[in-house]
């Protein structure tokens, strides 16, 4: 439906077809969502709420009623919600929506169970080590389900224990580590992640499982991964414009970083919202860098000037864009012809003749 309604659009602004008649190609072209559709779209988010609601409500119960359990009546209940999703995961197995809700009812029990562990033997003076084994637990199950949703989750649960780690721990690798210095291993333990689900799916195999790639449907977690990596980068790059120290290395391994995210998600995989959030993040460092450089002669002209960059780089990428939003588009999908083809004229004429 999104596709057609896009496609449709691209032939708009082309000029294929007239904006007095977009309404009446969008309704005959199935542009707009049909009552099926949206039926199907309150199920599926019905069905999202009830397992948030269902593990959540499993959750506050024992933060409320934790001192009058048992140990016995803790593990039972969750461990009972364990063996409920595990059922209705095959029970499920053919509807693909109901099963990947199922492993994600799975996974949260199997977070809540750790946190379970964790409180009653008191071992949560670690608390990277629960998000570490949970995001461990949790991939063959995301590896089976093969939906964007567990590995967004996934990425976001690895990302809670590595962060945890570096701020419990100043030492990593040998290396007495600042707050500037962790936004960089930040930055690169999640480009690290990135490449790793770029490779598999550019590669459309594991080749050390000869199996399919579970995360092709859509790029959401690739995404996912070049924010948190883009943020973190920026956060380090940006901390150099403002410490007056031989410390330039910070803007050339950002720009480096930032020329490499361009050059790949604009030639070889033709990642829109990449392209937009590289270039966001471009401006927003640069405009740093352009106020520490003449903070020197600091008045009130500086702020216009800096404003007036902001202003002028952001509208030069808006226009950019858009112009590379209707180049991709285009390519994809190829603008109708107008004008007949020369050979099926020719041949018509020939029918006509006899």
């Amino acid at each position: 439906m999104w596709d057609n309604r896009n496609r449709i659009l691209n032939w708009v602004q082309q000029g294929a077809i007239k904006h007095t008649d977009v309404q009446q190609a969008i309704i005959e072209g199935q542009g707009e969502p049909t009552k099926h559709q949206w039926l199907g779209f309150l199920q599926l988010a019905m069905l999202w709420l009830a397992v948030i609601a269902l593990c959540s409500g499993i959750i506050f119960f024992f933060a409320y009623n934790w001192q009058d359990m048992s140990r016995f009546n803790k593990f039972a209940l969750v461990e009972t919600a364990i063996v409920l999703s595990c059922i209705g995961y095959v029970r499920l197995s053919f509807h693909p929506q109901m099963k990947t809700a199922m492993l994600m009812s799975l996974s949260l029990c199997i977070g809540a169970l750790l946190a379970v562990v964790g409180q009653t033997y008191q071992t949560g003076a670690d608390p990277w080590q629960l998000f570490a084994i949970w995001s461990l637990l949790m991939l063959p199950l995301a590896l089976i389900g093969r939906s964007c949703i567990l590995w967004i989750f996934w990425v976001a649960i690895i990302n809670a224990a590595f962060g945890l780690y570096l701020d419990l721990s100043r030492h990593f690798l040998w290396l007495y580590l600042r707050s500037s210095d962790q936004a960089l291993i930040f930055a690169i333990f999640n480009t690290l992640l990135l490449i790793i689900f770029e490779t598999a799916n550019y590669s459309h195999k594991f080749s050390f499982l000869n199996i399919r790639t579970p995360y092709l449907a859509n790029r959401y977690t690739q995404q996912l991964l070049v924010t948190a990596a883009g943020f973190a980068i920026s956060i380090w790059a940006s901390d150099g414009a403002f410490r007056h120290s031989n410390e330039g290395h910070q803007l050339l391994y950002y720009t480096l970083w930032i020329a490499l995210a361009f050059c790949l998600y604009r030639f070889v995989i033709k990642d829109l919202y990449v392209i937009a959030a590289s270039f966001l993040s471009f401006i927003i460092v640069s405009s740093m860098y352009l106020f520490e450089a003449l903070e020197a002669g600091a008045d009130d002209a500086i702020f216009l000037l800096i404003s007036l960059y902001f202003l002028g780089s952001s509208s030069l990428a808006t226009y950019w864009l858009k112009k590379l939003s209707a180049q991709l588009d285009g390519t994809s999908n190829p603008k109708p012809s107008l004008k007949p083809d020369p050979d099926a004229l020719e041949q018509a004429q020939q029918e006509d003749s006899k």
